[in-house]
């Protein structure tokens, strides 16, 4: 029987009966991720000590997929995107990205600082935005051309 318990939004901790959980392992936990490098989507089990030291790993699909939770475990990260409001245009929104991944735990604070920016049109596609984006190194960048409008 398998029991899970979601501990961050693609980690699990599980207790799994596939996995040896026999002698000197008591202070040893299996957490699940699920791999978003490449659209196989690997389920990776680690086992981690008290110390949070990735001690065995089942189930990566290739060495980019252990890497990934390697880093995961440690700093998790991802590509920030979202809207901002445009003036001067009939388009309403422009979509950015940050042009590196930033720590998970920026991406809410950064999108509720962007709810009141509004860029005017025009914006080229490719125009960096903010460099240094929440303290990072990142820069935002926009993702498409917004032409003004003749209005």
């Amino acid at each position: 029987m398998e029991t899970t318990k979601t501990l961050k939004a693609s980690i699990k901790i599980i207790n799994n009966n596939d996995h040896d959980t026999s002698s000197n392992q008591n202070d040893q936990n299996w957490l699940r991720f699920i791999c978003i490098v490449c659209p196989k989507s690997c389920e990776i089990d680690i086992q981690v000590d008290k110390n949070h030291h990735m001690t065995d790993i089942k189930g990566a699909g290739c060495k980019r997929g252990k890497e990934y939770v390697q880093k995961e475990l440690v700093s998790p990260s991802r590509v920030f995107t979202s809207l901002i409001k445009v003036k001067n245009s009939s388009v309403r929104m422009c979509p950015v990205r940050t042009d590196i991944p930033i720590a998970k735990d920026l991406l809410i604070p950064l999108a509720k600082s962007l709810a009141n920016v509004e860029l005017s049109a025009p914006i080229q596609q490719g125009t960096i935005l903010v460099e240094n984006i929440g303290g990072t190194t990142a820069k935002l960048i926009a993702t498409r051309e917004i032409k003004k409008s003749d209005k």
